[in-house]
């Protein structure tokens, strides 16, 4: 897994130190492996029931998954990644609503529905979090909805699967048990993050302790080698003090050499 991790989403890893950005990129990566792995179930259920139809959506939606990281590891962006993925999901979502029953809102979707809203709010950001959760993941239920008010004037009858509009009731738990592995794995990273920062910041303060003593330690080599502040003011004193005497003789020679030259010029 970690060779899978290095080569998709190498290059995303080690263009930021955010821990957090790891764990959206390593979340990003194993719901797309996971997603890709699930959907060849339906599509060779597909095949062995006889739903051709399904099976070309299933199988089409399958390629869509599998292409998803080689896009990811070509994009190199994780927001642009993420939202592609998202995008993909409502699509394959909004055609599975229409081809089984798009004149009853199948509890089976909207579990699924359910999940990529979850998955939505824990790895998406900002002002598209919020376009797909509060618009673009609903619109494959609002389209039930208004399909069934308007009496099935929506429905596009070439689309439709027959044979397939009440798939068995145990599926809906594979979209359930998917939310809750969604939710344990965002946990767990984000734990693991928290985890790496507190270590990290355990090593810069470890750091700073180390630069703060040995700046310490030269503080006091430095001040054992230079004089102390008594010192230099008792020597700043002797100096100003042999300056004055020095001034005093320097004036006593200078009025006795003007009065020796007054006495000798007058005489």
């Amino acid at each position: 897994m970690n060779k899978v991790r290095a080569y998709f989403i190498g290059d995303i890893l080690k263009s930021t130190h955010d821990v957090f950005e790891h764990a959206r990129a390593i979340m990003l990566l194993r719901f797309c492996l996971m997603y890709a792995f699930i959907f060849t179930l339906p599509f060779i259920t597909d095949l062995i029931m006889g739903y051709k139809k399904l099976a070309v959506v299933h199988g089409f939606s399958l390629a869509l998954l599998m292409i998803v990281p080689w896009i990811i590891k070509a994009q190199k962006n994780l927001d642009r990644s993420i939202n592609l993925f998202f995008s993909v999901c409502t699509i394959i979502s909004a055609i599975i609503f229409m081809m089984l029953n798009p004149m009853v809102i199948e509890p089976i979707g909207a579990c699924w529905s359910m999940l990529f809203l979850v998955l939505s709010a824990l790895m998406q950001r900002g002002k598209v979090r919020l376009l797909f959760c509060c618009f673009l993941l609903w619109l494959p239920i609002i389209g039930v909805l208004v399909n069934i008010q308007l009496k099935g004037a929506l429905t596009v009858e070439w689309m439709l699967q027959e044979g397939a509009e009440t798939p068995p009731i145990f599926l809906m738990f594979i979209p359930i048990i998917l939310c809750v592995y969604a939710v344990w794995t965002h946990t767990t990273t984000v734990q693991q993050a928290k985890v790496t920062i507190t270590l990290q910041k355990k090593i810069i303060d470890e750091k700073n302790k180390d630069i703060l003593d040995s700046i310490h330690y030269a503080k006091r080599i430095q001040n054992s080698l230079l004089p102390t502040d008594k010192y230099i003011e008792r020597i700043l004193d002797q100096s100003a003090k042999e300056r004055n005497n020095a001034s005093i003789c320097r004036f006593l020679i200078n009025i006795g050499m003007a009065m020796a030259t007054i006495i000798f010029s007058g005489s």
